[in-house]
């Protein structure tokens, strides 16, 4: 699944006039919907978007793609990929042959911080996190693991397994954009794929992550969240995500996303509700379920100071 949103935000006072194209990203561990390298594709997509600063969910670092025909790739599309050794040469040790280094390369973004959360998870042995790629200078970079324990196998009431139960990530930097003192507070995450009460408590560690590494400075908490409201649904769209859960003998979803509620708990604003135009209040979806699972929310302060200019889906 992949899974993208686009801002673009004005930075107030208005005599500043510095504009900030922001990108957040599901990059599906470099690989499209077949499991087939999507590198060329991604750099391209994201080079017409002309961004500031990127932040990418599911990338796999240190990566370079094995040869199209290596068994590696129908293995992981057969959910065989847990715990399987890297293909030769596809973990290499010169950074400069990395998917990762090609596309901040590709894009002109030569800053980057990548935190890993696991390795070994789904896509294989590979270490696999969140990442952010920027223009300006990053500082104060952290990383945050959001762990789990086996005994978060039985919450959502999905059937799951421990190989599919994963640590997730945050990363925080400064970014260091020229005329705003102390730069912008750049946060990405990624949340877990099945229980809405693991997300909870994982965007709640998030934010905590945030407190301790912004405090009150502006700052912007984004990423695949997995999370969806009824609120963003019109009747038959819920009907169809509820038809889904069902089909897969999932209870039904929950109407109020409890990470949508934490966040907006600790003072966030949802970047769509926040931008100048908005025509459909409804926002779109960023996922083949239908859903909006991505998100882009200020801090308060970065509500009372930033201005979003504009916000899509691609």
């Amino acid at each position: 699944m992949l899974s993208r949103s686009l801002a673009l935000l004005a930075f107030a006072p208005s005599a500043l006039s510095k504009r900030v194209r922001i990108v957040s990203y599901n990059i599906h561990a470099w690989r499209d919907a077949e499991h087939a390298d999507n590198l060329e594709w991604l750099s391209s997509l994201l080079a017409g978007l002309a961004p500031d600063v990127v932040c990418l969910n599911e990338v796999l670092d240190p990566f370079a793609a094995p040869a199209p025909d290596d068994p590696y790739w129908s293995e992981v599309r057969e959910r065989r990929g847990y715990g399987r050794e890297c293909p030769p040469g596809s973990r290499p040790t010169d950074e400069r042959a990395t998917h990762l280094s090609r596309l901040s390369a590709a894009l002109g973004l030569p800053h980057r911080a990548f935190g890993a959360a696991n390795e070994g998870g789904f896509f294989g042995r590979f270490p696999f996190g969140n990442c952010i790629l920027s223009r300006y200078e990053l500082a104060d970079v952290r990383h945050a693991i959001l762990r789990v324990t086996d005994a978060d196998l039985t919450l959502g009431g999905q059937s799951r397994t421990t190989a599919d139960l994963e640590d997730r990530g945050a990363t925080t930097a400064r970014v260091q954009i020229p005329g705003m003192p102390g730069g912008l507070g750049i946060a990405v995450t990624h949340l877990d794929h099945k229980a809405e009460e693991l997300r909870e408590r994982q965007i709640s560690e998030a934010i905590a992550h945030c407190v301790a590494a912004f405090g009150d400075d502006p700052h912007l908490l984004m990423g695949d969240l997995n999370s969806f409201s009824r609120a963003d649904l019109d009747d038959e769209g819920w009907a169809a995500i509820c038809a889904l859960y069902a089909s897969k003998g999932w209870p039904p979803p929950r109407e109020e996303s409890l990470v949508q509620r934490a966040l907006r708990d600790a003072g966030f604003a949802d970047a769509y509700a926040l931008q100048a135009a908005r025509a459909d209040p409804t926002p779109p979806p960023t996922c083949w379920t239908a859903t909006r699972l991505d998100y882009m929310m200020l801090s308060r302060r970065a509500s009372e100071t930033l201005r979003v200019q504009s916000l899509t889906t691609l």
